[in-house]
């Protein structure tokens, strides 16, 4: 956090949450971006290992519509900049281009083709970077860049651009869903009964004006959420309806650049004492599909006991599972119990047990729940294209 917050930084983390729905905005807030960072050019990298749908290459608009064009022709890469080498290990926060390459002569550094075409053709020499998701389902990397006539990023810029990441990193990872919506049928809002996780819309005063058929779906069991007769939107249990509350204030305070909340992740318990719900709340911004200057809530509910749509495939790549390992895990997110898992496998609980400590502490979880919550971000339950109506 730095001590210099004004108006024009809540106002451009406002509109951070238009991209998830307007992702063709991602450079006029680069745009923004740029300045407040005292950088020549800032840009945004997103290789997703899933879904092709997803990649993402945008920079400033000062550097001319073919700087990633040529930048990319001309060197492969392994002759890029060095912050790539970040999807090995992924990191929140700026650091710098000599700090990824452990060098401390820019000499070296000036040496490499990529840096020299920088700095020749567009004066640019000094780089800084952030990963913004820490798992390593997709890869996004927020980057500046900074002229060849100053030093590098300063410690205060490097504060200031900081400050920003969290709702970088939260607007690139609900992008994920909706953009793959839309590459699949041609719709963002309107296709989100193809999407098996529950999703609420809710407007500025708090009031559900949008949900999908997931949604329908935990409110009519009654199992611990529900919506009111005015359409809000309230958690059972008593401490968890105040937190729950709280979390969507904050949330639609920032998305009308009042407030500088990412996200609220929560569990809410279960009445039928099944796995509790997990909740996750965020800003959402709309010009369009909803309505016009539309400043509200995301609300997504993950239900842990539908194991229909969860899936691991590919996890064990990802996090370099061993095929036992691979194989607890998807019986771990099936939601079979370590008995199970052992009388399916033909193997000790206490083997079970080891299995499932290792496979936890590779994907970086910690109970089940977590597991099925990463492997719906791996795989997003949304209909393939041959299940268009």
């Amino acid at each position: 956090m730095f001590d210099q917050i004004n108006q024009k930084h809540m106002d451009l983390i406002s509109k951070i949450y238009d991209l998830p729905l307007y992702p063709e905005k991602w450079q006029a807030v680069l745009d923004e971006f740029a300045p407040m960072m005292n950088a020549s050019l800032a840009g945004m990298a997103a290789v997703d290992h899933i879904y092709v749908e997803n990649h993402v290459n945008v920079v400033t608009s000062n550097v001319g519509p073919t700087f990633l064009q040529d930048y990319r022709s001309q060197f492969p890469p392994g002759q890029q900049t060095p912050f790539t080498k970040m999807a090995i290990n992924p990191q929140r926060g700026f650091i710098t281009d000599m700090e990824m390459l452990d060098l401390d002569d820019y000499g070296q550094y000036a040496q490499r083709p990529a840096i020299q075409w920088l700095r020749k053709d567009h004066n640019i020499f000094h780089g800084a970077a952030s990963c913004l998701n820490l798992e390593r389902i997709w890869t996004d990397i927020l980057f500046v860049m900074y002229s060849a006539d100053r030093g590098s990023i300063t410690e205060q810029e490097k504060h200031i651009g900081n400050f920003f990441l969290d709702h970088f990193a939260k607007s690139s990872e609900l992008s994920r869903a909706f953009r793959l919506l839309r590459a699949r049928f041609d719709g963002a809002l309107t296709a989100l009964d193809r999407f098996h996780i529950g999703i609420f819309v809710l407007s500025a005063n708090g009031t559900v004006i949008l949900k999908n058929a997931e949604a329908d779906r935990i409110i009519e069991q009654n199992d611990g959420l529900t919506v009111s007769r005015d359409d809000r939107l309230y958690a059972a249990d008593h401490e968890q309806k105040g937190k729950l509350k709280q979390a969507i204030g904050k949330a639609i305070s920032t998305a009308q650049a009042q407030n500088t909340c990412a996200e609220t992740v929560m569990t809410v318990t279960r009445d039928s004492g099944s796995e509790p719900y997990l909740v996750e709340v965020s800003p959402i911004r709309d010009d369009d599909e909803i309505e016009r200057q539309f400043r509200g809530a995301l609300v997504f509910v993950i239900d842990p006991a539908k194991t229909d749509v969860v899936t691991t495939e590919g996890m064990q790549a990802l996090y370099g599972l061993t095929k036992s390992e691979s194989e607890v895990c998807k019986l771990v997110a099936e939601g079979c119990a370590t008995e199970d898992i052992a009388d399916i496998r033909n193997i000790t609980r206490e083997t079970v047990r080891n299995y499932i400590k290792q496979v936890l502490q590779k994907t970086g979880t910690s109970n089940r729940s977590q597991l099925v919550r990463l492997a719906l971000n791996v795989n997003l339950p949304i209909d393939p294209v041959s299940n268009r109506d």
